[in-house]
């Protein structure tokens, strides 16, 4: 009984530190979206949203109540309070603390407020590391680590992660200033509204992904090998939900064949 729940415990360690590095590097994203032209923003910023929230609220804090429901469940069936065990317990109410103060950046980003520059969040994302690093030591090394060589070991890494961001700063502005990457145009497809994301969810059983992959002169031939039958399946679907022959206008942009089907569904 004891290995099952002590499994179950580290399972859920695991998928919960998942979700604590990828949502920081959410926020990451989404602060430097507001960088971005107006129109650019709006839609990074819809999208990364849309992201935090299932990440933060489907993995993230079910994995943090389960660690918690597993871990004491796990600590009675131990039957002792070693030492290590107990540092290990400080540095855990240490990492609980700092999964809520994510949480508080995530309704702040939610409410568009960004506080936080990314670089400030990049170094605040290794936090979660330094926990890792600490916590896996004292359950694998228990009473034979040393408080001193532990501690010098802990600054050593803490200073070789900061440095390993201030480095990539410096690479990423370097590469920055050679290369500015601006999204091709996607006017034509954002004016048809939800009827896109319709279309998308029926044919491809996806949401539309906006002008992160599909602009103006993007084609199907692009998107229909996501489509076990590929081009015939995309072609039958479409006859299917819609009514309606794409297949001698298949080569035409996207945009203006979903205006067709569109056009066609009104008359």
């Amino acid at each position: 009984m004891f290995l099952y729940i002590k499994a179950l415990h580290v399972i859920f360690v695991v998928t919960w530190f998942s979700g604590l590095f990828y949502i920081v590097r959410l926020f990451v994203y989404n602060a430097e979206a507001e960088q971005k032209p107006e129109e650019e923003k709006k839609i990074l910023h819809a999208q990364f949203n849309k992201m935090m929230k299932g990440l933060w609220y489907g993995i993230t804090w079910p994995s943090a109540v389960l660690t918690l429901i597993f871990g004491s469940w796990t600590w009675y069936l131990f039957g002792i309070t070693p030492d290590w065990l107990i540092v290990k317990l400080c540095f855990v109410v240490g990492l609980y603390l700092y999964h809520f103060s994510l949480h508080v950046i995530f309704k702040q980003q939610l409410r568009g407020e960004f506080k936080y520059s990314s670089q400030q969040l990049r170094i605040w994302n290794e936090v979660a590391t330094l926990f890792l690093v600490v916590i896996v030591m004292l359950v694998i090394v228990q009473n034979n680590l040393s408080a001193l060589w532990g501690f010098i070991g802990l600054v050593l890494f803490a200073v070789a992660l900061m440095s390993a961001i201030k480095i990539y700063k410096v690479i990423r502005s370097k590469k920055r200033d050679k290369k500015i990457i601006t999204l091709a145009p996607y006017d034509k497809i954002e004016v048809l509204g939800s009827f896109v994301d319709d279309f998308w969810e029926k044919i491809f059983g996806t949401y539309y992904l906006s002008s992160f992959f599909i602009s103006n002169e993007s084609l199907f031939r692009d998107w229909d090998h996501y489509l076990p039958g590929g081009k015939q399946e995309l072609i039958d679907k479409v006859k299917n939900y819609y009514k309606f022959d794409i297949s001698n206008i298949y080569d035409k942009p996207i945009h203006e064949i979903l205006t067709i089907i569109k056009n066609s569904k009104s008359q």
